[in-house]
């Protein structure tokens, strides 16, 4: 008996955070840039968001970065 395994991705970069948008790459790191996208990730050098923090942040509205921050600071 074999056992299937399924990876769940938890973090990805501009690319495939500009398809989970409909977006551009592009247009990803302007929003970036700009604070309008969760704070992301540093790993190895490369940046990633959290997809479950991408997941909630929808949810709430697409704040910006700032208030983002606010919003879950104030849950603590």
């Amino acid at each position: 008996m074999t056992a299937e395994v399924t990876l769940v991705q938890l973090c990805v970069g501009a690319s495939d955070l500009a398809l989970m948008l409909k977006i551009s790459p592009r247009q990803v790191r302007r929003l970036n840039s700009m604070g309008e996208l969760p704070a992301p990730v540093m790993l190895g050098g490369c940046t990633r968001w959290s997809v479950e923090e991408l997941r909630a942040w929808i949810a709430a509205g697409a704040p910006s970065r700032e208030r983002w921050e606010e919003m879950r600071r104030d849950e603590s």
